[in-house]
Formats: structure tokens, C-alpha cells, sequence
């Protein structure tokens, strides 16, 4: 375990107990908070927008006060951010830290992008594989066989 030094000066004050989501490209916080629908909590979050970052130059950065996230939203978070870390917290301890890995298939919870795709008019389940080439993730629909780029996927599945 990893205790977090409370003394140390951060950008964002430190978390009691919850979840971190750190290392996401700048720009791209709140489209995880989407994502992960933790815009319906009711529970503090924090959206450190343009932190300034070694690794990155600048990056975001997501704070959840009281919820402690699981492996599969690790999968989520990789779909727009597959360098980032999660550290679930207690008290100001890091507990766990989970590494955003991109997931092979990925169901549910993006719409296809594809005006004509069935997933669109009938109730039918999305479905895509996933691919990475270099930086770019690209989705493949299973029902419409049409390829996009994440960046093209502008809606997500309540």
C-alpha cells in the first residue's frame, strides 16, 4: 500500500476514500465521466481539466468521493483513455490500482454511429470489436460490419 502524503502540495486536494482516475488525455474527463455515467451519482466528483503532466505534457484527471470503481469500468476508461491508471483509495491509502486495458469486445454500452445500423431501429444490443493500430482505437460493429475511429462514437447507452 502506497500512503499518499498529505503534506504534499497537489492541484487537486486529496481523496479520503474513492476512486482516481488519472493519466487521461487532456480533454477527455468529461467524456469518461459520460461513459461511466458518474454524472448520476450523487456523490462529489472533481474534473482536473489541463493538469500539467510529465508523461503527457497535460492531462486530465477524475476524483470520486465514496465510489470505488471495478475492473470492467477499467475497460471503459481504456476505450478513450488506454494509458490510464485507477487507484481506489481508503483512507488516503492506495488500496488497488487498476491499469485501463482495452477490452477485445465491448457490448452495451456505445450506439453505432451508423444511422442505418439495426442497432439504431430495433431493440438490439450493441456489439464491436476492438482494435488498436499505434494510437488509434478503432470499433468494429458486429451487426452493421462498419469500422469507426472512438472519436466517432458520440453517443453511449443508458
Amino acid at each position: 500500500m502506497k500512503l499518499i502524503d498529505k503534506d504534499k502540495q497537489y492541484q487537486v486536494a486529496a481523496l479520503m476514500n474513492g476512486s482516481v482516475i488519472d493519466h487521461i488525455p487532456s480533454g477527455l474527463g468529461g467524456k469518461i465521466i459520460e461513459l461511466l455515467s458518474l454524472n448520476t451519482y450523487k456523490k462529489p466528483i472533481v474534473l482536473g481539466k489541463n493538469l500539467k503532466s510529465q508523461r503527457l505534457g497535460f492531462k486530465d484527471l477524475i476524483k470520486i468521493d465514496g465510489i470505488f470503481l471495478s475492473p470492467e469500468d477499467a475497460y471503459k476508461v481504456a476505450l478513450f483513455a488506454p494509458k490510464a491508471t485507477i487507484s481506489i483509495i481508503k483512507s488516503y491509502q492506495v488500496e488497488e490500482k487498476l491499469k485501463a486495458r482495452l477490452p477485445s469486445t465491448i457490448e452495451e454500452i456505445l450506439v453505432c454511429p451508423n444511422p442505418k445500423c439495426i442497432t439504431r431501429h430495433e431493440n438490439a444490443k450493441t456489439k464491436f470489436l476492438v482494435k488498436q493500430q499505434k494510437e488509434n482505437i478503432y470499433l468494429s460493429c458486429c451487426y452493421c460490419q462498419k469500422d469507426f475511429l472512438i472519436d466517432e462514437v458520440k453517443e453511449y447507452s443508458r
